[in-house]
């Protein structure tokens, strides 16, 4: 069953989501409580006009959505760690970051919404990045550059790791 919340339902979505449910929790909670209403026409441009309004209103009036709010908490919580070749001259650059961004902790950064240091990234060391989610929220995550391994090679280093500590013992 399809339905738009009115207002945030934990675990579900936020005002204005459009989800999916089971027809049970649907007819029983949701629209009984008056969390959700029917995807009619009317109730459609209704909240797409009030989305319009919170993204492109003044910036003090914009509102982080449910799931901007964990995103930003996961994003708090996390270090970024980018491996690059040494062997080649390169420079991080927003696209890269994007990509390892989706790669390691699974999260969608568009390259407007990323700001890296003005000074060029080239070499490994420890650096930072802002990300603006959904226009409202800035948070500044640590971004970690290190040498590229090769998988094989990261293999031998682990059990060599492993041989010295039960030798050790």
């Amino acid at each position: 069953m399809e339905l738009i919340l009115t207002q945030t339902v934990p675990k579900l979505g936020g005002r204005g989501d459009t989800v999916f449910v089971k027809k049970s929790l649907g007819r029983n909670k949701l629209l009984p409580q008056g969390l959700a209403v029917y995807p009619s026409q009317e109730n459609k441009d209704m909240f797409a006009e009030e989305i319009r309004l919170l993204r492109e209103g003044r910036p003090e009036d914009r509102v982080q959505t449910r799931t901007g709010q964990l995103t930003v908490e996961f994003l708090k919580k996390t270090q970024l760690e980018v491996a690059m070749h040494t062997s080649v001259q390169y420079s991080l650059t927003k696209e890269i970051v994007c990509r390892q961004f989706l790669r390691r902790l699974g999260v969608v950064v568009p390259t407007h919404a990323l700001t890296l240091p003005e000074e060029p990234i080239t070499g490994p060391g420890e650096y930072w990045c802002d990300v603006t989610v959904n226009g409202v929220d800035t948070v500044r995550v640590s971004i970690s550059v290190v040498p590229y391994v090769e998988p094989s090679q990261l293999m031998l280093m682990k059990q060599q790791q492993k041989q010295e500590q039960s030798d050790s013992e």
